[in-house]
């Protein structure tokens, strides 16, 4: 818990409340309640440490003079300006905090003078127009920001004076351009998020000087295009966030000057071709996410240079040895060719969900013996996928649900030995062999649906008589629940996570009475 207290400058010092929060509480939900925080110990104002500071009313005297030790202050006022001076005496803040001030449009020089103790300051929903010397004082301020605020302008040296700030959050404002040297004088920037701007194009000489950058945020802008080795100056880059931008293309040298880089997201784009040799220059990432773009093929056509076709090359995408996880769903992929994933050798989660894949050639993950979880739902696979060399045994997770798998036999599954949760809900299974889960001897959760409760219930009725053929964990469960919806039947069968809304059996074969009751 911890304990801020609430002062009105119209009420007077006396009127000071003592109010606790959680740890999760934010101070803003608080002040729409305060009656239940407010405690009744006695307060001794020379001591507060976490002071609210609301004034509302443009002529509320602001006096900070009794406040001796004052570490965190909350502001929850209405100005247009912040007035050099107004901080004067309290020399031992640490944090400052001025979320909801939407009338907010100029901190003047000197609001913040010799605060040299300030760690943190977050201004958010103002109307901000910035000018060189609003930060002056702060040359220990590790974290600034200043998300919403409808800045449009960011005046080159604005960041000099806070030379040691890491976190930077300039998110959800109307910045169009960045300037070159902008970020000029933070050489210990290590976090920066850009986000919903309206940023068009992308200037890397803004980043001048810029040597220790791990994170940078610039999603949801208006890029539509990025120019051979855009970010070579941030070669301690670690992860990189591109989504919902208009990005058509990535060019074979986008990437150059990432030798770090481990994740790269790019979802939301309108990409419909990656360059040969765009990953050449990221050899250490881990994490490709490439969700809901335009991409209609893993062949030559379109995203040849990411998983396939350039075979004349060896070493064409070296970047990807070291990729554990894929993310290439909401595209427009039909068909998953042969060594799809061959140069992707590290894989263990790839996710091909809401496409419109038809077919998998058998030789398709070939090679790709770490993969854990794989999802195909909410594809047109007509049957589960096979594999040659059995490369598939390492799967732990698969999502085959809303497909248009109508029937299931013993070799269905065949390629997925190991598989333990196993989701075939939403396809209009007509016929299952009492034998489809033969070789899946670890599975322990199953989730599938009939296209009808006759379906359902001759498929109980064959494994009631041959339970052998049923895997142990199944077998023996007594977490067992089914539904029925548009002449369909939906079973869930799972050995672990029992919940109120479970039916709980002594066996499989029992459950069968719960499915035949849906019929009626």
């Amino acid at each position: 818990m911890e304990s801020w207290h609430l002062y009105n400058p119209a009420l007077g010092l006396g009127a000071i409340a003592k109010i606790r929060l959680s740890i999760n509480e934010n101070v803003e939900g608080a002040l729409q309640e305060v009656g239940r925080h407010v405690l009744k110990d006695t307060v001794v104002v020379n001591e507060i440490e976490n002071l609210i500071f609301q004034s509302h009313a443009a002529d509320d005297p602001w006096q900070f003079a009794p406040f001796k030790k004052i570490k965190h202050l909350y502001l929850d006022c209405n100005r247009e300006v912040l007035s050099a001076g107004l901080l004067d005496g309290l020399d031992d803040l640490e944090g400052i905090y001025i979320p909801g001030n939407r009338s907010l449009k100029t901190i003047q020089p000197g609001f913040f003078s010799d605060k040299k103790n300030l760690k943190r300051v977050v201004i958010n929903n103002g109307k901000l127009q910035l000018e060189l010397g609003t930060f002056r004082g702060m040359p220990n301020l590790k974290e600034l920001d200043l998300r919403g605020n409808q800045i449009e302008d960011l005046p080159v040296g604005l960041f000099t004076d806070v030379p040691d700030v890491e976190k930077l959050t300039l998110a959800h404002n109307n910045i169009m351009s960045l300037p070159t040297k902008i970020f000029y004088g933070l050489p210990f920037l290590n976090d920066l998020d850009l986000s919903w701007n309206h940023l068009e194009s992308w200037n890397d000489e803004a980043f001048s000087y810029v040597n220790m950058l791990l994170r940078l945020n610039i999603s949801n802008n208006d890029i539509n295009r990025l120019i051979p080795a855009s970010f070579k100056r941030l070669n301690s880059l670690l992860a990189l966030h591109l989504d919902g931008n208009y990005l058509e293309n990535l060019e074979k040298d986008s990437l150059v000057g990432l030798p770090r880089l481990g994740h790269l997201s790019v979802n939301n784009n309108m990409l419909k071709k990656i360059d040969t040799l765009t990953f050449d220059y990221v050899k250490a990432l881990g994490v490709l996410l490439l969700e809901g773009n335009d991409i209609a093929s893993l062949g030559s056509e379109a995203i040849n240079d990411l998983v396939t076709s350039l075979r004349v090359e060896e070493d064409w995408c070296v970047g990807l040895h070291s990729l554990t996880e894929l993310d290439l769903s909401g595209n427009k992929i039909r068909h998953i060719p042969a060594n799809a994933f061959d140069s992707a050798r590290a894989l263990s989660k790839l996710n091909l969900r809401d496409n419109l894949i038809e077919s998998i050639d058998p030789r398709a993950f070939d090679n790709v013996f770490k993969l854990k979880s794989l999802d195909l739902s909410r594809n047109r696979l007509p049957r589960p996928p096979s594999n040659s060399y059995g490369d598939l045994c390492s799967v732990a997770v698969l999502n085959l649900s809303n497909n248009r798998i109508t029937s299931m036999g013993r070799n269905s599954l065949v390629a997925f030995r190991g598989v333990r949760d196993l989701d075939i809900s939403g396809n209009p299974v007509e016929s299952m062999e009492p034998d489809t889960f033969f070789f899946n001897r670890k599975l322990a959760n199953l989730r599938v649906s009939f296209s009808c409760s006759r379906a359902a219930t001759s498929w109980l009725d064959a494994v009631g008589l041959t339970n052998e053929y049923l895997p142990e964990r199944l077998r023996n469960s007594t977490r067992i629940k089914a539904e029925s919806d548009d002449g369909s039947t939906h079973i869930e069968i799972r050995a672990s996570l029992p919940t109120e809304e479970w039916n709980k059996c002594d066996s499989i074969i029992k459950f069968k009475q719960l499915v035949t009751n849906l019929m009626y």
